[in-house]
């Protein structure tokens, strides 16, 4: 018997492992149901660096541009994809079940030395497809 709870417990416990480190890339579709994405004021950081904040959170407890219709508390944001082809870019959120130090609130992003432009930012679905979220403007920055 002893034998046995043993065994389930390393099952449980090799389980629970994996599917905590397991990330995953949200489609728009979801983050709209965990209620929205937005895009806050871009700013530069003391290396020149500009950090654009995210409103979003992926617990489904806060309304950001939709009322949330689903709730998720065991969910984590990582730091999204970030991909900048001249004026536009593009983000994908990234999820994993939550651990220390992690929580449901996405972090900003770090989009590094950019040239003072307009830029269009999308969120990009894991499929491809791209979603309208936003402009940053860099013209006018300092720090």
């Amino acid at each position: 018997m002893r034998a046995i709870i043993l065994l389930v417990l390393s099952v449980v416990t090799i389980f629970s492992t994996s599917c905590s480190t397991h990330t995953r890339r949200l489609d728009h579709r979801t983050i709209e149901s965990l209620g929205g994405i937005a895009l806050g004021k871009a700013r530069l950081d003391t290396r020149g660096h500009v950090i654009l904040p995210i409103d979003c959170d992926v617990s489904g407890t806060r309304q950001i541009t939709t009322p949330p219709t689903r709730l998720d508390s065991s969910l984590a944001c990582l730091p999204p994809e970030v991909i900048r082809k001249e004026e536009t870019i593009w983000l994908t959120l990234k999820t994993r079940r939550t651990a220390k130090g992690l929580t449901s609130k996405c972090p900003d992003l770090d989009l590094g030395k950019l040239p003072p432009e307009t830029y269009l930012v999308y969120y990009r679905d894991p499929d491809g497809s791209e979603h309208p979220i936003g402009v940053v403007l860099t013209k006018n920055l300092r720090w």
